[in-house]
């Protein structure tokens, strides 16, 4: 009996223990199905504790924790995304994508060798990508983002909260800026994103109100004083990646805002919502003006009282005129679509040019820019174009802003930078880029996003948007500009020369800069950059002088004197013979020494290869193979590695004397080929051993040694 009984128990136990597990499994795959659908609808921050429940019933929950390390990153709480993908990238199958993701948020964390690795790891998954190569050889000399922060002074400016305030804009004689605000108040709709107010527009009538305080100490003091509250509200950014003004759902909840910053910094009495047509109960974003005062902004697809979605169910952002003086008549740009994202304006000072961001199909990553002309503000835009890949990456470029109309500020998830957006610089001729974009480096770029950068008139001062302090405030700037100067002197015969042509050539520009009545040069050399000068005059030797200023970054006067020779001055070299005994005789005489263990031309060595450089100008047939050798001390390896260097060395020579490089090929063989009989533990004087530190030269003609030629066929080519 009892064993029957106890049988019945255990049957009812597993039973239960069944519909239990069945009842939980159901509960789990609930739970994921609503994160999913949220994570599907941009609400990340909704989605998360829904996949974090899920997670705990089920801590390896593949899914599960792909969507919540991507949610984490995606409302910019990286500590927490570094903890989730570092549990996806140990997942049986590994995605590029993952690697990649996991990369960017160790930089975002500020641990650049392990998100060096995960790039490279990500360039072995997926192959050829731009950005990956650019931070990994970027990564292991990270300190050089760092070598112009004593020229920025930056502070907090005084106009933000414990929300977000990004993208500022000198507007008549103030600072026109964009934030999600709502001090002292319950706000309705909300960002599904990150649970946060939806943004507009504000202003602050005169820009010098605007100055950088100690935000900490004014917290600090805020946190004493009761009368301030003590709620204070984390909030992340929004508008920073190329889909996160875009809304496929808006929130509705009550969230009462006590802000305790902007009760410390009375910021209402500064700030205050921009005037016009231009604020709707979605997102108002980064605006641009033209000449006429007509104001281009950014808005959520919400035009007329009707809010339009994609195809996908998401609100795209748009670009939207609100014409001057009243800003009331509100026109579409004439490029919007509701399947894309267009938006952040740029516009020069005749409104001509207008550069913007978008994800347009077509384009070469995330967000590009594009740019669109006209002949006349009364004239329509032309069509988009893109920037190009000297701009554009795989990456997102945002944010555009123009400085002088030459200069594009932008931000960029793709260019090698120190995590998130970083702002870089790029010069402008028309609409072409001029060089590369250069990093501005720490201390406006940081690990995380930093964007919209603007400049005074005289380009010292300004402001931009970092979200270092965990949400989006506004920073203001000071720069100490530096200048590099390069002057020198052209003499010839020990005699000045004046007014001559030095061709100038750098990623910046090409032309012509004159020495004056003394023979001085003087020119401003730009930086980060390398500077080729070229003297090249009737009847001297041409000389070529380059200069880099790379390793430069403050004020710097650099003296470089020319000196040339007449060409009649030179020492006779030998010319072609019949017999090719000349070309024997020549190459018996064109030999360079080196010191002990060096590899420079020596001062007697420069000498032969002046000879050298001038046979090879006179005779362009021929192109030449430079054989360095070494003493018979030292390692094997090391002598391999120490003639190599001095075929190197040898070959610049000739190529800064005006030889092209592609004419000059080169072999090293260490101690190969003694002269002598000055090999290990033979006992030699030291002018016996300088014979085995040399560069010898041949010469070869369509790729044959010269010698084994016709030299009277030879004499013929020229």
């Amino acid at each position: 009996m009892n064993r029957y009984l106890n049988r019945l128990i255990l049957l009812i136990g597993l039973a239960l223990c069944s519909v239990y597990g069945f009842a939980q499994n159901k509960q789990v795959a609930e739970s994921l199905k609503r994160a999913e659908k949220e994570y599907a609808s941009l609400r990340y921050a909704y989605a998360i504790p829904l996949l974090e429940k899920v997670l705990k019933a089920e801590p390896n929950q593949a899914k599960a924790i792909e969507l919540l390390a991507d949610s984490y990153r995606r409302t910019k709480d990286y500590a927490q995304a570094e903890v989730w993908y570092a549990k996806l990238v140990q997942q049986p199958s590994l995605k590029p994508e993952w690697a990649l993701r996991y990369a960017e948020v160790l930089a975002n964390n500020q641990a650049y060798v392990p998100s060096e690795n995960w790039y490279k790891k990500y360039l072995e998954l997926a192959g050829n990508d731009g950005r990956a190569m650019a931070f990994t050889k970027a990564y292991p000399s990270v300190g050089t983002f760092m070598k112009n922060k004593k020229r920025w002074n930056i502070g907090f400016a005084n106009i933000n909260t414990t929300l977000a305030e990004y993208a500022p804009m000198y507007y008549q004689d103030g600072l026109l800026l964009v934030s999600n605000r709502k001090t002292d108040r319950v706000t309705k709709n909300v960002f599904g994103w990150d649970q946060t107010p939806f943004s507009d527009l504000y202003f602050v009538d005169r820009v010098e109100k605007v100055k950088p305080v100690n935000v900490d100490s004014v917290m600090q003091a805020a946190r004493k004083d009761a009368s301030l509250g003590k709620k204070f509200y984390r909030i992340n950014d929004d508008d920073t990646r190329r889909t996160s003004n875009d809304s496929r759902i808006v929130g509705y909840s009550s969230v009462a805002l006590n802000d305790t910053l902007a009760k410390a910094l009375n910021t209402d009495a500064l700030v205050k919502p921009f005037a016009g047509f231009v604020n709707t109960k979605y997102h108002e974003g980064p605006a641009a003006l033209l000449p006429d005062g007509t104001l281009m902004f950014t808005r959520n697809n919400y035009f007329k009282g009707k809010a339009k979605k994609s195809a996908e169910g998401i609100i795209k952002l748009k670009l939207f005129t609100a014409t001057a003086p009243g800003l009331d008549e509100v026109k579409p740009f004439p490029y919007n679509s509701d399947e894309y994202s267009v938006g952040h304006p740029a516009l020069n000072s005749t409104g001509t040019l207008l550069i913007f961001a978008s994800d347009m199909p077509g384009g070469l990553g995330g967000t590009d820019l594009y740019y669109c002309t006209r002949a006349s503000v009364k004239e329509e835009w032309g069509k988009p174009v893109n920037m190009g890949k000297t701009i554009n990456t795989e990456g997102d470029e945002l944010f555009p802003t123009l400085y002088q109309d030459t200069q594009l500020f932008f931000s960029s998830t793709g260019h090698a930078g120190l995590g998130g957006l970083d702002i870089f610089e790029i010069g402008l001729d028309g609409t072409n880029p001029v060089a590369s974009p250069i990093n501005l480096g720490a201390p406006v770029n940081s690990s995380v996003d930093d964007f919209s950068l603007v400049r005074n008139q005289n380009g010292q001062q300004g402001f931009f948007t970092s979200n270092r302090r965990g949400n989006d405030d506004i920073y203001t700037f000071n720069y100490r500009d530096y200048r590099i100067i390069l002057k020198g002197t052209v003499t010839a015969s020990g005699q000045p020369v004046p007014n001559i042509n030095i061709a100038v050539a750098n990623q910046a520009q090409k032309l012509n800069i004159k020495t004056d009545a003394n023979g001085a040069f003087l020119y401003e050399l730009p930086k980060q950059s390398l500077t080729s000068l070229g003297f090249d005059i009737p009847g001297y030797t041409k000389q070529e002088l380059s200069v880099s200023t790379n390793d430069i970054d403050t004020d710097t006067i650099l003296i470089r004197n020319i000196a040339l020779q007449k060409i009649e001055q030179i020492a006779k070299v030998p010319v072609l013979t019949k017999d090719c005994d000349s070309i024997r005789q020549m190459l018996k005489q064109f030999i360079l020494y080196y010191d002990l263990d060096k590899s420079f031309i020596r001062k007697d060595a420069a000498a032969v290869a002046d000879k050298l450089a001038l046979f090879l100008k006179q005779n362009p047939q021929f192109d030449l193979v430079a054989s360095s050798y070494c003493d018979s001390r030292a390692s094997f390896d090391y002598n391999i590695k120490l003639s190599l260097r001095r075929s190197q060395s040898a070959k610049q020579y000739l190529v800064n004397k005006g030889i092209a490089a592609d004419r000059i090929k080169i072999r090293y063989f260490g101690e190969q080929d003694l002269v002598n009989n000055c090999k290990d533990g033979v006992n030699c004087t030291e002018a016996e051993q300088q014979l085995n530190r040399r560069t010898q030269f041949f010469l070869l003609y369509k790729g044959k040694k010269a010698i084994d030629l016709d030299c009277e066929t030879l004499l013929l080519v020229k």
